[in-house]
């Protein structure tokens, strides 16, 4: 069969909206995880492109499509396999980190187990950017052109991000539209505990430094309005899908499926109707950065013969803790929560005596997630940082206390597991912080000085 780019397969929003309205799959849940790291050299200085291109080479050989770039130099990508246990994806990707360990190694890095580098400005990170082609294969990278684009058109907040974090995310297959938005609002109810939590990040002026500059990239960053607002599934898939089509893009795919950079900031519906298809639906939809994202993935055999379906439809849970220790609680918990239909009703009935009333009102849960997220950001002790119901004196510790550590000890998770939550409901502060006490740069980029300290808005706007 003739290869055919998704460049060159029609799309419209309507029908990728119908395509997920219509979605149904029986099989089990399955999961898998993408971990980012940071490289340096032994002498803590950032490797050059040239270095890294090395490494990337190297490291590619043993593990293939298992490690993918990101926009710096001194990053790195690795992936699991999708499973059914978090004790074998734990593994999986604890096997797959030591592997790119010993790569580096060989290549005098060194990998770090935090999520950002304090000791340097952000907008030296910035520019220490990948070759812009590929040493494999000798094309131009997607990452290099997107990047680029930002920088043109002065949305330096997303690539100085881009270049300057890295996070685990978590992505989960779902059974249908209704469950999908069910999962989304848990997800989304429970990142206030990710961030207090499982905090991988500097604090400068007592501000987490992860959820500011979340904020700083506005709608796309933290919690997206219509995951609360949505008033089913479908409202869901609809709203999710408009929210696509007004993403603003800098690149586009063209006929042979390579990106060329558009004039200006253009959506999805702006785009030529040549341009308006698969290739370039999916990419308006991967530049949203929520922190729980849908991944619909598109059934490209029958996408050809004019019919837009989903082979998978999944749920990313994004930005959370990347040290080897954080892994395995990561995946414990959230695969726990994600096993049944059960345990999803659990958790939103738990959150519901929490005060974030997840089936019996939605926008009062998304205004208080919105509220709790604010307090994290500011409290250097986030575990003791208010959650739930105002009324009510309910704190972080008291949702892991009561929502995952009971979930948890019911399934039968890894004993390590459950003990490291166990340890987390125990401690003042982030189990897993590893930059208490680094020297921070005082020139930490414009990026953390733009936003200043103020508190975040806890407005929840219907799209």
């Amino acid at each position: 069969m003739t290869h055919i780019s998704p460049s060159q397969i029609p799309a419209t929003g309507e029908e990728l909206a119908r395509a997920i309205k219509s979605y149904r799959s029986d099989s089990p849940v399955t999961a898998g995880m993408e971990m980012e790291l940071f490289l340096l050299n032994r002498d803590r200085s950032l490797p050059t492109p040239q270095t890294h291109d090395k490494f990337y080479k190297s490291v590619r050989q043993s593990l293939g499509d298992r490690i993918s770039v990101e926009p710096g130099a001194h990053m790195i990508e690795l992936k699991s396999g999708v499973h059914r246990d978090a004790v074998l994806l734990t593994k999986d990707l604890l096997g797959v980190l030591g592997q790119v360990t010993e790569h580096a190694a060989a290549h005098g890095l060194q990998v770090q187990p935090s999520s950002d580098l304090p000791g340097f400005p952000v907008g030296q990170l910035a520019a220490n950017l990948v070759s812009r082609t590929d040493p494999e294969t000798g094309k131009v990278r997607r990452v290099r052109e997107i990047v680029d684009a930002c920088k043109t058109h002065g949305w330096t907040n997303i690539s100085d991000w881009g270049a300057s974090t890295t996070s685990i995310h978590y992505t989960h297959s779902v059974a249908d539209a209704g469950q999908m938005h069910r999962y989304a609002k848990v997800h989304a109810a429970m990142m206030p505990v990710y961030y207090a939590a499982l905090e991988n990040r500097t604090r400068e002026n007592g501000v987490h430094d992860g959820l500011r500059l979340r904020r700083m990239m506005g709608a796309r960053g933290l919690v997206a309005p219509y995951v609360f607002t949505a008033e089913d599934g479908n409202d869901f898939a609809d709203r999710y899908v408009a929210a696509v089509q007004s993403n603003q893009i800098l690149t586009m795919l063209d006929r042979g499926g390579h990106d060329a950079a558009l004039p200006r900031p253009m959506t999805f519906r702006e785009l030529e109707p040549e341009a308006r298809n698969v290739g370039n639906l999916m990419h308006a939809a991967s530049a949203s950065w929520n922190v729980c994202r849908i991944k619909p993935i598109i059934d490209q055999r029958a996408a050809r013969s004019g019919n837009l379906g989903l082979s998978d439809l999944l749920l990313e849970v994004r930005d959370l803790d990347v040290s080897r220790e954080a892994v395995p609680a990561i995946a414990g918990w959230l695969q726990t929560l994600t096993r049944s239909e059960s345990a999803l009703s659990e958790a939103e009935i738990r959150l519901e005596t929490l005060g974030v009333p997840v089936i019996s009102n939605p926008r009062a849960a998304g205004l208080r997630t919105v509220a709790a997220l604010a307090a994290v950001e500011i409290s250097p002790r986030t575990l003791d940082t208010h959650f739930g119901d105002p009324r009510r004196n309910l704190t972080v510790r008291d949702a892991v206390e009561q929502v995952i550590l009971p979930m948890m000890a019911s399934d039968q998770s890894s004993a390590s597991a459950l003990g490291l939550w166990t340890t987390v409901a125990a401690s003042p502060t982030a189990v897993f912080k590893h930059n208490a006490g680094a020297p921070h740069d005082s020139q930490r980029t414009a990026l953390r000085t733009q936003a200043g300290v103020r508190r975040p808005s806890v407005e929840l706007r219907t799209p």
